[in-house]
């Protein structure tokens, strides 16, 4: 995962190249109570990973921000994000989340 952050932080230089990104990597235990520490003192990542069982509690509690007026400003056309996913990160009916990537759990019973 960290070659693949990497390379798209290389890709996002090149287009942006007097913006400083800065990684930071928590582990699993402490990663959500962090998360929620920071950004209610203000002081929270700009970028973040989120899944959907705390997506919810983030969204309805203002700890994240709507990204409507950014996408409407952008013009970003997200009907090329799969409709679950944008589905999964809307509150209210507006997207407080994109994906970054999509994955998929697989069950094998023998």
């Amino acid at each position: 995962m960290k070659d693949t952050l990497n390379e798209t932080i290389k890709i996002y230089n090149q287009k942006f190249p007097d913006v400083e990104v800065k990684v930071t990597y928590t582990p699993w235990a402490d990663y959500w109570t962090k998360l929620k520490t920071s950004l209610a003192g203000n002081s929270g990542p700009d970028v973040f990973w989120m899944n959907g069982p705390n997506f919810h509690s983030y969204a309805s509690t203002g700890l994240i921000k709507d990204l409507k007026p950014l996408i409407e400003k952008s013009k970003l056309d997200t009907s090329v994000y799969t409709k679950a996913l944008v589905d999964l990160y809307s509150y209210n009916g507006n997207l407080y989340g994109l994906p970054y990537f999509l994955d998929s759990i697989g069950l094998f019973l023998q």
